[in-house]
């Protein structure tokens, strides 16, 4: 229980640097570059304003310089990733060994790179290399150290890449950007073959549900483009967890 609640406490420090990063990113600036300052007043912000979701709760969602509201992003991450990683450790924790342990950490590297993913694709419509690159190359070689299989990877690799490589090619751009065939790619390294067609089709379903919804509240129309990464992201975190269960029992159907 108390390893739960220590990863729990190391996803709201990672959340906090996700909401850290995804800001800069958007800024054109580095990560390492600087201390963390609010984004109104420009203010340097103390240790003690950067507590995850302490700080947020005890500030009552203001800075404590401008006493312009902070973003409800801050805490609700911070919030996601604290479960997200108590989550993944419990899945991981029996039986411990050397190549659960590089699974855990490719899971939880995985998890963080979809949270970001996730939040940089709802506000601003794109995928940045920045995080998904990175995320491609740790979740392969902590996959491999782990025991995943190399050829399972790469031909999820590839078919993550191809299924959306079709359709940007098809609409030259039009349908999809070129950050969801880099988003194909760590599907199905992180997912491999074939768990990788599983959660693409569960997020068709998805984003197909929402944008119904959103045409039947008028709220969006046939054109209004929406963001494939917002329901990617989410689709791999659940077939990362659920997905050796799923396929056994799907094929098990077909026998």
């Amino acid at each position: 229980m108390w390893s739960v609640a220590w990863f729990f406490l190391l996803g709201l420090i990672i959340g906090s640097f996700l909401n850290a990063w995804i800001f800069r990113l958007r800024a054109g600036e580095s990560v390492a570059a600087g201390r963390s300052k609010c984004p109104h007043c420009q203010r340097i912000l103390a240790f003690y304003d950067l507590v995850p979701i302490v700080s947020f709760m005890l500030l009552k969602g203001k800075c404590r310089y401008c006493q312009k509201p902070i973003s409800w992003q801050y805490p609700l991450v911070e919030m996601t990733t604290g479960i997200l990683f108590a989550v993944i450790f419990y899945y991981h924790a029996l039986p411990i060994n050397a190549g659960h342990s590089f699974l855990l950490t490719r899971d939880l590297i995985a998890v963080s790179a979809l949270i970001g993913i996730f939040v940089y694709d709802l506000k601003f419509m794109e995928i940045p290399d920045e995080i998904s690159l990175l995320a491609i190359f740790f979740i392969f070689i902590f996959g491999w150290l782990g025991g995943a299989s190399v050829v399972s990877m790469l031909i999820g690799g590839l078919v993550g890449f191809g299924f959306f490589a079709v359709q940007y090619f098809v609409s030259r751009g039009k349908w999809l950007g070129g950050g969801d065939l880099r988003l194909g790619v760590l599907m199905g390294v992180l997912l491999g073959w074939p768990i990788v067609i599983f959660a693409i089709f569960l997020a068709y379903i998805g984003g197909a549900i929402v944008s119904v919804g959103l045409m039947i509240t008028k709220k969006a129309t046939p054109k209004t483009a929406v963001p494939l990464g917002v329901f990617l992201a989410p689709a791999a975190m659940v077939f990362m967890i659920f997905g050796q269960a799923f396929t056994l029992w799907y094929f098990k159907g077909l026998i």
